[in-house]
């Protein structure tokens, strides 16, 4: 009752739920900060089963939610034509994407200690930091080991993130791979510089095709060459620059990571190109001064509205 807020900024659908509530009783501007689709994102997680009748219930909720916001911002282009078909005006959808923390994520050379602790030394290691689950490909990665590891006995796969980590150690278990991979669980942010720099190559093997992927970002920065699936979202923020796999086909993955791991020139070029590219596009700084557009707007529009 006592605080007016001027803008009210909500993430993800559920905080149009609640946003909406506060836009009715303060007359603030809502804008929504959305990743991907509620329901896609639901069925990727095993919430929901695709097609279902609560997949379905979901999506009307979806739809019915994007048309509160005086603006939405989607974390890629790829979101557009969604908002679009749910009803949403074109001029309330802004593509803001997601940024780095340039100063904090940047090339770092790997540390001698963190090596000799994990057993590195002599090696190649492939990064991935992110969520272990099966729609972050994390499965497909794994899969993708023997192949990688047949052509370049020197690699050693970086597997860091949580949850699931027992799971994904006993399947790497069961499978004979523990020489060649490492499951590093949950690394705190302040110490993922450090941990990235161990990389030759960072790989995000992500199946969503909706939902944003921020970690791409991440690599960018700590100028690390990447292989990617092939998606509009991850075409978006590595453009030409990254090095592309269909998605599911382990095969196709393992086959890019080998190319780059063979190719300690082409990976200089591509890691100095991806994070000239982040400097260029994807700087928080930068985002912040695009984000206080789209406020401004969205208050001017609320401020004319009847």
């Amino acid at each position: 009752r006592r605080f007016r807020p001027q803008i009210v900024h909500a993430h993800l659908h559920e905080g149009i739920l609640i946003g909406a509530v506060i836009r009715r009783l303060t007359g603030a501007p809502l804008v929504a900060d959305l990743q991907g689709s509620l329901e896609a994102e639901l069925v990727d997680h095993d919430f929901l089963v695709a097609g279902g009748r609560l997949a379905r219930g979901v999506a009307r909720l979806e739809r019915w939610l994007v048309r509160h916001p005086d603006a939405i911002l989607t974390s890629s282009v790829a979101g557009r034509p969604l908002l679009e078909r749910q009803g949403v005006p074109a001029n309330r959808i802004v593509s803001l994407p997601d940024g780095a923390a340039l100063e904090h994520f940047r090339p770092l050379p790997a540390e001698d200690a963190l090596v000799d602790r994990l057993g590195l030394r002599g090696k190649q290691v492939v990064v991935f930091l992110g969520v272990l689950t099966p729609y972050q490909g994390v499965d497909a990665l794994i899969d993708a080991i023997p192949a990688v590891v047949r052509a370049r006995p020197d690699t050693h796969f970086l597997i860091m993130g949580y949850p699931n980590e027992d799971r994904y150690r006993t399947l790497v278990a069961s499978r004979g791979l523990e020489p060649w991979a490492t499951l590093s669980g949950r690394v705190a942010y302040g110490d993922a510089p450090r941990w990235l720099a161990l990389g030759a190559v960072a790989v995000s093997p992500k199946t969503s095709l909706t939902e944003a992927n921020g970690k791409l970002l991440n690599y960018m920065a700590s100028g690390l060459a990447v292989v990617a699936t092939d998606t509009a979202v991850n075409r978006e923020l590595l453009g030409e620059s990254g090095v592309y796999a269909p998605v599911g086909d382990a095969q196709a993955l393992a086959a890019r990571l080998v190319e780059l791991l063979g190719d300690r020139e082409r990976r200089r070029e591509i890691g100095a190109a991806l994070r000239a590219r982040a400097e260029a596009h994807f700087d928080w700084l930068a985002l912040t001064e695009r984000l206080l557009d789209v406020y401004g707007c969205a208050a001017r529009a609320r401020a004319v509205s009847p």
